[in-house]
């Protein structure tokens, strides 16, 4: 990874740690010091995740059974 990259990544890092303690203070947790990296490492990839979520892109026939709906009726197959 070049430095400007490095410096790049390293700053949305600490961005995303300032989010996290904002988030944490702005819901009343504390979030012991031992226990930190590993919450904020679980935060971040499920921030990640849900992102990826966000974008699928499904036909509703790819939809989980319990997410798809459909419309039933007259002239309805």
């Amino acid at each position: 990874m070049s430095g400007e990259a490095l410096g790049t990544a390293e700053a949305a890092r600490t961005a995303a740690e300032r989010e996290f303690d904002r988030q944490m203070a702005l819901h009343g947790h504390d979030i012991p010091d031992d226990l930190r990296p590993g919450v904020l490492a679980v935060h971040l990839e499920l921030k990640r995740m849900t992102a990826l979520l966000r974008t699928a892109d499904l036909a509703p026939e790819d939809e989980p059974a319990h997410v798809f709906t459909f419309e039933t009726g007259p002239g309805k197959d």
